[in-house]
């Protein structure tokens, strides 16, 4: 192979090397840019949409209370409207929080704390006279219903929480992960280029060494050398070729020379 040849085959495999790790960099980044993207949506969506259900909970109670105590008593249908409103609210902060595809866990929690949440608006339309009422929950009972259902409430923002900071977790991986993979294709790629360079410098430097050598001896008037490099098919094995003829034709004249001595 001719040496420029060479030379430009090192060359390509060197951007060959770099092309394939900026690839990998790009294939990598376009993940990341992704992940990055939905750890910043759906984990801020769901803490944000469990806190808010908490304090839709809060004044759906209040609201309860004050109409059961009488501090605050609206005809029998706008209270309705309104606890209907505000309890809607808090189904509607629940459904936004699986809404972001939650795991396992969080999911378990949102049913708890939907069917917690059912069982105290079953009770407390009851209270506001929405229907006849067979039997009235207990003040106790509706105490220790919203106490559950503000435990699990708080569950659920606790999942959410936890949910993000795995979020976050998985996204500081990934760039983690990210980060070492360009730098290991960069250490190959710059081990690899050194390689290569010094198999293309070495597959040059030493022929020309060799050659330069049998030049050296062969001026000095030594044939007796043996030029080894004259089966390259490259341009160092046409200089060894020319060198051979060069020294066969040094020993032809040698040879008449002596024949001429022996015949003087």
């Amino acid at each position: 192979m001719p040496i420029l040849a060479r030379l430009l085959l090192a060359f390509a495999s060197i951007l060959a090397l770099a092309a394939l790790q900026g690839a990998v960099a790009v294939w990598k980044l376009s993940d990341l840019s992704a992940a990055v993207e939905t750890g910043m949506e759906r984990p801020v969506v769901g803490v944000d949409a469990a806190r808010s259900a908490w304090d839709a909970f809060r004044n759906a109670q209040a609201h309860l209370e004050n109409v059961t105590a009488a501090i605050r008593v609206p005809e029998g249908a706008a209270a309705l409207a309104e606890f209907a409103t505000r309890i809607d609210k808090v189904k509607g902060e629940l459904a936004r929080v699986r809404a972001t595809d939650p795991d396992a866990a969080t999911a378990q929690v949102l049913g708890e704390a939907g069917d917690l949440l059912a069982r105290w608006e079953r009770d407390a339309r009851t209270l506001l006279g929405e229907r006849p009422a067979t039997s009235i929950a207990s003040p106790h009972r509706m105490a220790q219903l919203e106490t559950q259902v503000r435990a699990a409430l708080d569950r659920t923002v606790a999942a959410a929480v936890a949910a993000a900071e795995r979020q976050r977790a998985e996204i500081r991986a990934d760039i983690a992960f990210a980060r070492t993979l360009s730098v290991g294709f960069l250490l190959f790629a710059m081990v690899a280029g050194a390689v290569l360079a010094a198999l293309s410098a070495a597959s040059l430097t030493r022929p020309l060494v060799r050659l330069g050598n049998d030049m050296r001896l062969l001026s000095s008037g030594n044939l007796d050398i043996r030029i080894v490099d004259r089966d390259r098919r490259d341009e160092i094995g046409a200089m060894a070729k020319a060198l051979e003829v060069f020294r066969d034709n040094a020993e032809a004249v040698g040879r008449l020379e002596s024949d001429r001595r022996q015949n003087a």
